[in-house]
C-alpha cells in the first residue's frame, strides 16, 4: 500500500500533496512551495527527483487501477491547511479518429487523466479532518475547452477534469477547488508533442512556432503564479480559470 504511514508534523501549519513530481510543472511545484517555512510536501509519483528535508515521497504508478485503488492519505496531525495538486498528465494517444487505435494508450490516457484524478480527489476529501482547510487545485488544459484535431483523448480528459472540479465545487462550496490550465510549458510533453508527425498531429507546426518563437514559460514561473494564487485565493473568482488571466 502507498500510504504515508506517519509522519511528525509539529512544525508544519500545511501539508500540500502533488502528483507527478518527478518532472516539469509537477516537480517546480514542489520545489516553490518547499522555499517556505511550515510547509510539508508530499511527492507523488513513480521517480522520486527531489531530496529535501521537509519533502516526502509517495511512489505511486496512476496508470495502474489497482495501485490508486489501494493508495490511502493519512493527513498529517497538526496541520491546519491541507492542498491536493492533481498534476500528473499525459498526452498520448495522439492521432485523428480515422486511424486512431482501440487499445492499451487509449485506456492510460483515461486511467491517468481522468480516473485517478477523480479516485485521488474522493480519497482526498473523505480523509481531511473537518477541522482542517481544503483545497484541490486540478491541473487541466485550454485543450479541454476547445477541439484540437488528433487530440481526442487529451481534450476529452481534460473537459473530464474541469466537470469533475465543478461538481466537486458545488459538492463543497467551503473548499477551493479549481481548475487551472497553465498555458504552454516548457516541459517534456511539448517536446513529445512537436516530435509527433504532422499527419496525425495537424496544428504540430503551431507548437514549433511556439517554440520558435520562444513563447513558452519555464515550469519554474508557473509553479511561482499558481503558489501566489495559493496565498491569495480572494483573486480566483471562479473554479474553471486559467493561468494566463494572472499573468
Amino acid at each position: 500500500m502507498s500510504t504515508v504511514k506517519k509522519i511528525f508534523t509539529l512544525r508544519y501549519h500545511t501539508a500540500i500533496y502533488i502528483t507527478g513530481t518527478s518532472q516539469g510543472l509537477g516537480k517546480a511545484l514542489a520545489e516553490v512551495f518547499l522555499q517556505d517555512e511550515g510547509i510539508l510536501v508530499i511527492g507523488i509519483s513513480r521517480n522520486q527527483n527531489i531530496e529535501q528535508e521537509h519533502y516526502r515521497h509517495i511512489k505511486l504508478d496512476l496508470s495502474n487501477e489497482d495501485s490508486v485503488f489501494s493508495f490511502a492519505f493519512a493527513i498529517p496531525q497538526g496541520v491546519s491547511k491541507v492542498i491536493l495538486i492533481n498534476n500528473a498528465g499525459i498526452i498520448h494517444p495522439i492521432g485523428l479518429a480515422k486511424a486512431l487505435p482501440v487499445d492499451e494508450a487509449l485506456l492510460r490516457n483515461y486511467k491517468v487523466n481522468v480516473f485517478a484524478v477523480h479516485a485521488m480527489m474522493l480519497k482526498f476529501v473523505q480523509a481531511c479532518p473537518p477541522s482542517v482547510e481544503g483545497q484541490i487545485i486540478n491541473i487541466s488544459s485550454g485543450a479541454g475547452r476547445y477541439p484540437v484535431p488528433g487530440w481526442s483523448a487529451y481534450c476529452a480528459s481534460k473537459s473530464a477534469v474541469d466537470a469533475l472540479s465543478a461538481v466537486f465545487s458545488a459538492e463543497h462550496p467551503e473548499w477551493k477547488i479549481w481548475s487551472l490550465a497553465p498555458g504552454i510549458i516548457d516541459t517534456a510533453m511539448q517536446k513529445q508533442i512537436r516530435s509527433v508527425d504532422e499527419g496525425i498531429f495537424p496544428e504540430v507546426h503551431r507548437f514549433i512556432d511556439y517554440h520558435e518563437r520562444a513563447e513558452l514559460k519555464s515550469p519554474r514561473e508557473i509553479a511561482e503564479k499558481i503558489k501566489e494564487l495559493v496565498g491569495n485565493p480572494e483573486r480566483v473568482k471562479d473554479n474553471i480559470i486559467s493561468i494566463r488571466d494572472f499573468l
